[in-house]
C-alpha cells in the first residue's frame, strides 16, 4: 500500500507548516516569520514529491520534485541559520549552494548512490543551520541533534520501508518546533 504510506507522509510533512502558521499568526516576529515562512514554502515541494511517488508520476515529475524538495530543504536551513545568526559566512553559502547545484546535476535514476550524498548534505545542512539553538537552549538542541538524526538514520536505511518516510518527517517536526520555540526565547525584534 505505497500509496497509503505516501499520502500519510504528505500529511505529516504539513506539520512543521501548521506550527509555523500557529506561531507567526499569535507571536509574530521577523525571526519566527522567517523560521516559519522557510517551512511553509519547503512544503509544496515535499507533498508534490510524495504525492508523485503514492500515483506513479512519470520519472520526469518525480526527478523535477525531487529536485525542489533538496533544494527546498537547503533553503530552510539558509532561512533558519539566518533567523539565528542574521549573517552567514561564506562557506555555509557556498555549501548550500553547492548542494543545490549538485542535486540540479544529477540524476538519482540513473546515479541512486548519489541519492545517499544528497541525503548526507541535507541532513548535514540541517545540523548546521540549527548549531546556534546550542547557545539559545541547549535542550532544544540536543532535542533537535537526536530526533533528526533518528530521522535521518531512519529515512536513509529504510528502516520501516514503505513507512520510514512518514516516520521521518513525524522526527523532523521535533527539530522544527524546538526552533520556532528558540525564536521565542531569543527575539531581536
Amino acid at each position: 500500500m505505497v500509496i497509503v504510506e505516501e499520502i500519510w507522509a504528505t500529511l505529516a510533512m504539513a506539520l512543521p507548516s501548521f506550527f509555523s502558521i500557529y506561531y507567526i499568526l499569535t507571536k509574530p516576529s521577523t525571526q519566527l516569520i522567517l523560521v516559519g515562512t522557510a517551512s511553509i514554502i519547503h512544503y509544496p515541494w515535499s507533498a508534490c514529491l510524495h504525492l508523485c511517488r503514492a500515483f506513479s508520476s512519470p520519472e520526469v515529475q518525480r526527478v523535477f520534485f525531487y529536485k525542489m524538495d533538496i533544494a527546498f530543504q537547503h533553503i530552510y536551513c539558509v532561512m533558519v541559520r539566518h533567523a539565528f545568526v542574521i549573517r552567514l559566512s561564506y562557506i555555509e553559502w557556498l555549501f548550500h549552494l553547492f548542494s543545490i547545484f549538485h542535486v540540479w546535476h544529477f540524476n538519482p535514476i540513473q546515479s541512486p548512490q548519489s541519492k545517499d550524498i544528497v541525503s548526507f548534505m541535507a541532513g548535514l545542512g540541517l545540523g548546521i543551520c540549527v548549531f546556534s539553538m546550542y547557545d539559545v537552549n541547549k535542550i532544544y538542541f540536543g532535542s533537535s541533534i537526536l530526533f533528526g538524526g533518528i530521522g535521518f538514520f531512519i529515512h536513509i536505511r529504510r528502516l520501516f520501508g514503505n513507512s520510514s518516510s512518514l516516520f521521518f518527517h513525524i522526527l523532523l517536526c521535533v527539530p522544527h518546533y524546538c526552533v520556532l520555540m528558540c525564536m521565542l526565547d531569543n527575539k531581536i525584534d
